[in-house]
């Protein structure tokens, strides 16, 4: 009889718990509701973080924002403020581009965003559609960013997550994408060059404008934006983890 009542307390306690989580993101719904509409959509994670992916509508376009909640229940942060670190830095990145860019006369949007959560990092990114008064067709791109769950701030650079210290490093990254160890994954069509082309930004020492990286649930990906149209607009590489684990850091390697 005690352990039935002490099963049913935990339920009970469980239900409260979800109750409050899912209160807590209505009300950011409400909250951040656009003024012209949007919707949004609730994941409930199984390591304890609730993903609010939110679509903000302004006109004719649509830009997603993400919110995570429950920083405390999955063991990252007790602080509230982290939580709202991350949040704040997730919603400006996001709305970067806003719905207009005075400065490019050009309307942006991002019908599409995506992310995972790799040990203490979320990686998330922003698929951008730009629109240009008198342009032929619009300009893709992609935009990412790494985030520590535990401090709400930014999770480095490339080369935190990648070896990229010495000449010999960076050949052996290099050689990765020659090799075919990095397979091609946007446009769907291969564009012939492009692994060499990509290899070789790899090694410039400025980490050529443009180039960036994501991470996934089994791989790590790089990509090239500010291309021509005709080639795609952007370039996406993706290597398992498993199949260049020489290359990554200790700092990738101990979250995954």
């Amino acid at each position: 009889m005690k352990n039935k009542k002490k099963a049913a307390l935990l339920i009970a306690l469980g239900i409260l718990a979800l109750c409050a989580v899912i209160y807590a993101v209505l009300i950011f719904l409400e909250a951040n509701a656009p003024s012209e509409g949007g919707y949004g959509t609730i994941e409930q994670r199984e390591d304890g973080i609730t993903v609010v992916i939110l679509t903000e509508i302004a006109g004719d376009s649509e830009v997603k924002t993400i919110r995570v909640v429950g920083l405390a229940d999955a063991g990252f942060s007790d602080d509230p403020a982290v939580e709202e670190l991350l949040n704040a830095n997730l919603y400006e990145f996001l709305l970067w581009g806003g719905f207009t860019r005075e400065a490019f006369d050009a309307e942006a949007e991002t019908p599409e965003i995506d992310y995972a959560i790799v040990g203490n990092y979320i990686s998330v990114r922003a698929y951008d559609t730009e629109y240009t008064p008198g342009a032929a067709y619009p300009v893709n791109r992609l935009r990412t960013i790494v985030l520590n769950l535990e401090t709400g701030e930014y999770a480095g650079w490339p080369f935190d997550y990648l070896r990229m210290d010495s000449e010999q490093e960076i050949d052996a990254l290099q050689s990765a994408f020659t090799s075919g160890s990095f397979v091609q994954i946007h446009p769907e069509t291969p564009v012939e060059g492009a692994a060499e082309e990509l290899a070789e930004a790899l090694g410039d020492s400025a980490w050529r404008d443009g180039l960036g990286f994501y991470l996934t649930d089994d791989s790590l990906g790089i990509y090239l934006t500010g291309l021509p149209h005709a080639v795609g607009d952007y370039w996406v590489f993706e290597a398992k983890y498993s199949d260049i684990e020489p290359l990554l850091t200790r700092k990738l390697l101990d979250a995954l």
